[in-house]
């Protein structure tokens, strides 16, 4: 497994420009326009990146991908990624679309990268899929299960699913309740992370139209319910400032810590980092 840092994301070039570094990525657009067709100005290309901080130039390119996979997850096996796609959610005609049981639906797969062979190797086998992911949905790996659980799908997008990596398929769970998630999800805010002493994914959301529930929650793997957890925000924060979208969230295993990064004054202002010493107690 590499131990380098991953990132996958459109690169938009203009009409007639193919640099060396890109020539062997396909564009998944048509055909790239000439640089002297005016009617398309740029095309783009799904690219895959390493970073390792022992090479000199840092960042190098590994592959292309399929356009939208950069939900991302590290695993023992190498990191994973779902091809959601979210920009184009609600286009019909995507070509990602297959029909399962005779029901039209996107084809969210989940990827396993190959960063020696350069390529990204599809692990799904067959639907259902998950369905109407968005750009906040959040994947974990369930270290205990060698599964991976996605929260984030179906119409209020506070579904969970388990990707069984032995039957590369898609389950949808069937989550409970316990008492303080008063029977509801929390809708998915991206940010998760799974904690295996505790056997639990830990987020951050509110039930569907509902913000005053705003909280921290846990699912429990092993009991198979959701929990709403009694943890304050940081010191001078409110609940509703931890839905930013500059935030990134990780767990230590090593220090039994979970770590959030939170930015409060757009993309260029100052980021904040917090550590929370999380342990479960029903």
């Amino acid at each position: 497994m590499s131990k380098k840092i991953i990132n996958t994301r459109t690169v938009f070039l203009t009409a007639g420009y193919d640099p060396q570094v890109f020539k062997k990525i396909e564009s998944p657009s048509p055909q790239a326009p000439d640089k002297n067709q005016y009617t398309r100005w740029s095309y783009t290309k799904w690219v895959t990146w390493a970073y390792d901080e022992k090479e000199k130039n840092g960042w190098e390119v590994v592959c292309g991908g399929v356009p939208g996979l950069d939900l991302t997850v590290q695993t023992p096996y190498g990191v994973m990624a779902i091809d959601h796609n979210w920009g184009a959610v609600d286009n019909k005609d995507r070509a990602d679309m297959s029909v399962w049981q005779g029901e039209p639906m996107v084809n969210n797969s989940v990827y396993l990268l190959k960063v020696v062979d350069r390529k990204w190797d599809k692990l799904t086998i067959e639907g259902p899929w998950p369905q109407n992911l968005y750009e906040l949905t959040a994947l974990v790996y369930d270290s205990r299960r060698k599964h991976l659980i996605l929260h984030g799908a179906g119409p209020k997008r506070d579904e969970l699913w388990r990707f069984i990596l032995e039957k590369g398929k898609w389950e949808k769970i069937e989550p409970g309740y316990a008492e303080s998630a008063g029977g509801y999800a929390p809708v998915c805010t991206r940010e998760a992370v799974y904690v295996e002493k505790d056997d639990l994914m830990l987020t951050f959301g509110r039930p569907a139209d509902d913000r005053t529930k705003a909280g921290f929650w846990a699912y429990r793997v092993s009991e198979n319910r959701w929990h709403k957890l009694d943890i304050q925000p940081p010191a001078g924060k409110t609940m509703n400032q931890l839905f930013s979208q500059n935030r990134g969230w990780a767990y230590d295993p090593i220090h039994d810590r979970v770590w959030m990064v939170l930015g409060l004054t757009g993309d260029m202002g100052r980021a904040e980092v917090y550590g929370l010493k999380f342990s479960f107690e029903k």
